[in-house]
């Protein structure tokens, strides 16, 4: 909570009340926002609250010409994933390399997102392309979340 809420909500409010005009701010939520999955009650509240927050400083700061939003990403090949996959492999007594299969078989692309991929969305989000953009999530996925 401290990381993925707390932290998030602190930074909005003291940076987003001091930027320009035409300024944007990217929160980085995820997936278990808005999809229940198994052993991340507690992150997936976080995240949700990532949601909340983002939402309202979009409102609190539109006036101001300071757009807020949110990227959220499912299966990003990093670090994290792996020792997520790991310790969840342990519990469902499975192996990793089943359970990685299993993770992969529902993206509806067929594989894991990059970390490069997913700073090009929130290049996108603080860039002048998305100007008319506040208070969204987009779903990084590879088309396993299309709402």
């Amino acid at each position: 909570m401290n990381v993925n809420a707390k932290a998030t909500f602190f930074l909005c409010q003291k940076i987003g009340s001091t930027m320009e005009r035409g300024s944007s701010i990217v929160n980085v939520s995820s997936t278990a926002a808005k999809v229940a999955g198994p052993q991340v009650a507690v992150y997936a509240g976080a995240k949700a609250a990532t949601l909340a927050f983002t939402r309202a400083f979009a409102l609190e700061y539109a006036s101001r010409g300071v757009r807020v939003n949110a990227v959220l990403p499912k299966l990003i090949s990093t670090k994290m994933q792996r020792d997520f996959v790991v310790q969840s492999a342990q519990i469902q007594g499975k192996s990793v390399e089943e359970l990685e299969a299993e993770r992969i078989q529902s993206i509806p692309l067929g594989r894991a997102g990059t970390p490069r991929e997913c700073a090009e969305v929130i290049l996108f989000l603080l860039g002048h392309a998305s100007s008319y953009m506040s208070g969204q999530s987009i779903n990084v996925t590879g088309g396993w979340l299309m709402l």
